[in-house]
């Protein structure tokens, strides 16, 4: 039997959202109990764990059947244990980013909280499972590094090496102690896997402009000279790559493309592309959001980017592989902590994220795992699948280098 227990405010219901909680008795006892909100006229199903099916199985089928009956069409939010039962009985799946207005702030104060007890936000139901605790099985990814002249060291986030290993990697530093394609030819041997962090400005010369904006920092040319080989030579030998930043810009320049050097005073809609061919150049309409530059706390979203159907990203963050007339693009919140941009994009690249016109992701789509994106993904909840398919990427290249030196 489906029983209706109101509608009440006191649920915290979504702004836009018209909430119902339900519940299946069976032999008088409660067997089950879901949310379903009613949104653009479709049912949405928003589980609760029952007692009878333990540990997030699911709401039970004979209140699933009874709840599509009532409602016609379901659809499920991307997260928690119980997906693959809903995915078994025919529901369609979505993330939960394009559900849940307040995605990226803190749960805790979200009037939902005390029902909804979210899995980090946005981050899918059935990420990558992470690499191997054992020591001997996870893969080494390195990361590179700034160089502090004044303090003659080489250094990075903390936040990078923490995100690594919780994915199931193993943190390394890589340091730009020398430019040569020899030595960025050994450390792409060395490693399994790799991450071109964030950092300072590069070095406009390094894409063909003489002029140096003023609001230029912290440029780096031994840095820019090492990572433009290591960027080649990763993607020559199919080293599993994540670019986060400055480390999408570097790979962009390192095949070709080039940047705007300061997005705050340029007219994005004349300056960019505007030596680019029309397929890749950023559209004409983009304008400058005031958000991609954004104080701390970096845990924080900044703006929305879209991410593409059809991509390698576009897979890892809606936690499954789709065919390509079953993918729809999606949003999800970020941070943001740039003043440059990507104005001609590498025709080896293809965009796979963005906010507005903004290319905020792109990725070489006959490769792997070679992707970059513009935000700071190590300081968020629902950037843990990039890291997770990073080392997953990187076992797998792993094991397969093991297994053809027997």
């Amino acid at each position: 039997m489906l029983v209706e227990l109101g509608k009440s405010a006191d649920m915290g219901v979504l702004e836009g959202f018209d909430t119902t909680l339900v519940a299946h008795f069976e032999n008088g006892k409660i067997a089950g109990f879901c949310r379903i909100r009613i949104f653009d006229s479709v049912a949405y199903v928003n589980p609760i764990v029952t007692a009878d099916e333990a540990k997030g199985q699911g709401v039970g089928s004979s209140l699933m059947e009874a709840a599509r009956k009532t409602y016609g069409e379901l659809r499920f939010v991307a997260r928690g244990s119980a997906v693959p039962f809903y995915r078994s009985i025919g529901c369609e799946e979505i993330p939960w980013g394009m559900i849940c207005p307040e995605v990226g702030a803190d749960c805790k104060t979200c009037p939902d909280f005390a029902e909804c007890k979210p899995l980090p936000m946005t981050m899918p139901a059935e990420q990558p499972q992470p690499a191997s605790h054992d020591l001997c099985r996870r893969p080494i990814i390195g990361i590179t590094t700034d160089i502090n002249f004044d303090t003659n060291l080489c250094s990075t986030n903390h936040e990078y090496q923490s995100a690594v290993w919780a994915a199931g990697g193993i943190p390394l530093m890589v340091p730009s102690i020398e430019d040569s394609p020899e030595y960025a030819s050994a450390m792409c041997n060395a490693l399994d896997g790799l991450i071109l962090s964030g950092g300072g400005d590069i070095d406009p010369t390094e894409y063909g402009q003489e002029e140096h904006h003023p609001e230029l920092k912290d440029v780096q040319p031994q840095r820019d000279r090492f990572e433009i080989s290591l960027v080649q030579e990763a993607r020559k030998t199919g080293l599993p790559t994540l670019g986060i930043c400055r480390g999408l810009q570097i790979m962009n320049v390192a095949l070709g493309g080039t940047l705007v050097q300061h997005i705050e005073d340029t007219n994005l809609g004349e300056a960019i592309g505007a030596h680019a061919s029309a397929e890749n150049a950023a559209p004409s309409h983009m304008r400058l959001f005031a958000e991609h530059s954004q104080p701390k706390p970096y845990t924080s979203p900044s703006h929305l980017v879209r991410i593409k159907g059809d991509t390698k990203l576009h897979d890892i963050m809606s936690g499954r592989a789709v065919a390509n007339n079953e993918s729809h693009d999606f949003s999800i919140p970020v941070n943001s902590m740039h003043h440059q941009a990507i104005d001609y994009l590498s025709p080896s690249l293809t965009a796979s994220a963005y906010c507005g016109a903004l290319v905020e992701g792109a990725e070489d789509p006959n490769a792997a795992f070679f992707l970059g994106v513009q935000w700071h993904p190590e300081y968020m909840e629902n950037g843990r699948p990039l890291f997770a398919a990073l080392c997953q990427a990187a076992l797998a290249r792993c094991e397969t280098r093991r297994a053809s030196k027997r």
